[in-house]
């Protein structure tokens, strides 16, 4: 009689820890499927600032400390830790940029300052006076610590009527809607919405991967929205706008534009993510392909 065919299979539950077990086909029918599904990543779409509510928390802000590490962060984009460790040395007013040292993944990038911030730069430094750093503490030879930043912005939140708990985490701790890195979100947006191609965006906010950089494409999507707008108006039909509109070449497509650009085979493929050419199972699927070949 033909003994039942064996398998070995891997249990990572145990805190990690790789183990195995010896299992029948006849055992694995009493294995609940849903068990061995891989569990789906939220991918949380961040809050973002509208003016009115720039508006309101720069105007309940009078830290001139506070104010200036929000513009900071707001205008280039950095992380609240980022802005802690700013020193003058690392400014450069003349080219309007500013160096990023040992950022997350103690990685260095340059970020550009606009030229509506350089004056309020200026004034600042003469505030703060013969400071190594941007944000001294009180004992002046040392940065302000993040979380004292954190803690004298969630005091302006609550006094701007923005300090809004959306839920509460699985430790009991409160969650707000708005946070420092807001101002971080806010700005990768704001870029969107200019037009700024997503591969700029990515080397202005330091990501390694365009991947993250991409979620900001669902937060705003003003092409999107216009068609949306003007698909309900009323105005000309949805058969007669298809009939008349004509294709776009493919020189004037920015995604198209920077697929040209792209040497890397898969910096080209999570160009085509980005763009909608491929699904996300799609790339996946060529990308191990790429890795494995390369």
């Amino acid at each position: 009689m033909m003994q039942p065919q064996q398998f070995k299979i891997l249990n990572y539950q145990n805190k990690g820890e790789e183990s195995s077990a010896e299992v029948t086909l006849d055992s694995l029918k009493d294995i609940d499927k849903r068990k061995l599904r891989k569990k789906r990543i939220r991918r949380k779409i961040p809050s973002v600032y509208t003016r009115e509510h720039l508006v309101r928390l720069f105007t309940a802000i009078d830290n001139p400390n506070l104010a200036m590490a929000c513009a900071i962060s707001l205008f280039c984009g950095l992380r609240i830790a980022e802005v802690c460790k700013l020193k003058w040395q690392d400014i450069d007013l003349d080219k309007r940029e500013l160096k990023v040292v040992c950022g997350k993944g103690s990685k260095d990038r340059y970020s550009t300052i606009p030229e509506q911030v350089i004056p309020i730069l200026n004034k600042y430094k003469r505030f703060i006076g013969n400071s190594e750093w941007l944000f001294p503490s009180q004992k002046g030879n040392l940065p302000k610590r993040a979380t004292t930043i954190a803690q004298e912005y969630m005091k302006a939140l609550d006094t701007a009527q923005l300090h809004d708990q959306v839920a509460v985490s699985k430790h009991g701790r409160p969650m707000y809607k708005y946070s420092f890195h807001t101002l971080r979100h806010t700005y990768a947006t704001y870029l969107l919405e200019k037009g700024i191609e997503l591969i700029y965006i990515q080397k202005a906010l330091g990501h390694s991967d365009m991947i993250t950089t991409q979620i900001y494409a669902h937060v705003s999507n003003p092409e999107l929205r216009k068609k949306v707008d003007e698909a309900f108006s009323g105005k000309v039909q949805y058969q007669e706008r298809l009939s008349q509109s004509k294709p776009l070449k493919a020189s004037i497509m920015p995604s198209q534009l920077t697929l040209q650009q792209a040497t890397d085979p898969l910096q080209v493929l999570k160009l085509r993510l980005v763009s909608g050419e491929i699904g996300i199972d799609r790339y996946h699927k060529l990308a191990r392909i790429i890795r494995e070949n390369s």
